[in-house]
């Protein structure tokens, strides 16, 4: 009974993978004879809904030049007016005399970079500040020998940029405007003068980073152009594929959807993965098989482990009767066959 299964099963493969005809014999044992092949119309295999991966790696590092050189080096300008106070020597007695100075000097930052972490660039720049008093009259000049004239301070500060692509394809990109002090930059001078900058400085920055927004905006609408790249893709997926001359057989690929994980800044790179998602169907017919592209959609956010090539194929097969029907025959030559 199982090689009589078994006989069955294969002529069953056979029967779909081929489109011969089988002739019997009502002898005692079954002789499968050899039949030609048969020209059918388009024949398409149906399939399960595959996932194509296209990688996206895009260096960011001239644009990111260009951001850091569209923020100016002078963040503030410090013109300040305040006492000083110091026991001075007249020659003939000490005492402590007061005057009005003139404090000036200026914030710069330098360093600044930006640096991909997740899906955000983090800006970093180091804040230095320098400023000088000044004033006219001997008194006030004698003051100065004793009292600092001179003050400086330095620190970094960071803040972040967010990075994403909505479901319309526009490149998406916030400022953090909470920033990250490593010290507070505070100037020391004329003794007990303490010149605090750090609330300028983030005046500033709150003045410059929407900038760096609406430019980092075109710079990625420019450069990523997501859109553009997987509008071409999309068309040339759907288009059809032959894989064999003798006989035809035709491969396409009918997406539906657009995945998308995201983006992910490493250094200079921004890095992501596309998937589309549809059929692959399989056609066995003389002419190449008719397709319409469907509209490109919206993009549609995954997980990136959700996001896996997955192909779901049927292929056609062609097998010449001689070699199965050997087998079959000595299956058969075993198995007795009775007729009434």
């Amino acid at each position: 009974m199982a090689k009589i299964l078994k006989i069955f099963i294969i002529l069953l493969v056979l029967g779909t993978l081929s489109s011969g005809t089988y002739i019997w014999s009502a002898t005692r044992n079954l002789q499968l004879s050899e039949a030609p092949l048969q020209s059918q119309p388009v024949v398409q295999l149906p399939n399960k809904s595959s996932r194509v991966i296209l990688p996206v790696n895009i260096d960011l590092s001239q644009q990111k030049q260009r951001l850091i050189s569209s923020v100016p080096a002078q963040l503030h300008s410090i013109d300040e007016r305040h006492k000083g106070c110091a026991k001075i020597d007249l020659g003939i007695v000490k005492t402590k005399k007061c005057e009005n100075f003139h404090i000036t000097g200026s914030v710069r930052q330098t360093g600044l970079s930006l640096t991909g972490e997740g899906n955000a660039l983090v800006l970093h720049a180091r804040i230095q500040t320098e400023a000088t008093a000044s004033a006219s009259g001997e008194i006030a000049k004698l003051i100065l020998k004793v009292l600092n004239p001179r003050g400086r301070a330095t620190a970094d500060v960071t803040a972040r940029l967010t990075v994403d692509i909505d479901s319309q394809w526009n490149p998406v990109v916030n400022a953090n405007l909470a920033y990250t002090w490593t010290n507070d930059p505070v100037i020391e001078i004329l003794g007990s003068v303490r010149i605090g900058v750090k609330g300028e400085v983030e005046k500033a920055l709150n003045r410059e980073l929407p900038k760096m927004v609406e430019q980092l905006k075109k710079e990625l609408a420019q450069s990523l152009d997501l859109h553009g790249h997987v509008q071409q893709a999309w068309q040339a997926l759907d288009q059809p594929f032959s894989m064999q001359e003798d006989p035809p057989v035709w491969l396409t690929i009918k997406p539906s959807k657009v995945l998308w994980t995201g983006i992910h800044l490493d250094g200079d790179w921004l890095r992501s993965t596309v998937g589309f998602e549809g059929p692959i169907n399989i056609y066995l017919t003389d002419t190449e098989p008719e397709t319409s592209t469907n509209p490109l959609p919206d993009l549609q956010r995954v997980d990136s482990n959700r996001i896996q090539s997955e192909l779901n194929l049927q292929l056609p097969m062609q097998l010449r009767y001689e070699a199965p029907a050997a087998a079959i025959n000595k299956e058969l030559a075993a198995q007795p066959f009775y007729h009434d």
